[in-house]
């Protein structure tokens, strides 16, 4: 299950994109766009939580997010950050 929602507003409570139950599958890259198609967001081998920060700052709006398991697997999607 991938969130499609979160609200980093330092209440500790949803504040971060984070798929829990990535770690029991093989994971290779998670990378987040904006709407013009920039990266915004990316990691490699490992899931790390995003805070939702784009050069040092937390822009509302929604993001397009790729996903690419081992095996070639990827999964498409959206994700919206609300403050």
């Amino acid at each position: 299950m991938i969130p499609d929602v979160f609200t980093p507003n330092a209440d500790g409570i949803n504040d971060e994109w984070e798929i829990k139950n990535i770690y029991f599958h093989p994971f290779q890259e998670a990378a987040v766009y904006n709407k013009y198609g920039e990266k915004v967001f990316e990691c490699k081998n490992e899931f790390i939580p995003w805070d939702g920060k784009i050069n040092g700052e937390i822009l509302q709006g929604t993001y397009f997010y790729q996903i690419t398991f081992v095996g070639e697997t990827i999964r498409y999607g959206q994700v919206t950050i609300l403050q």
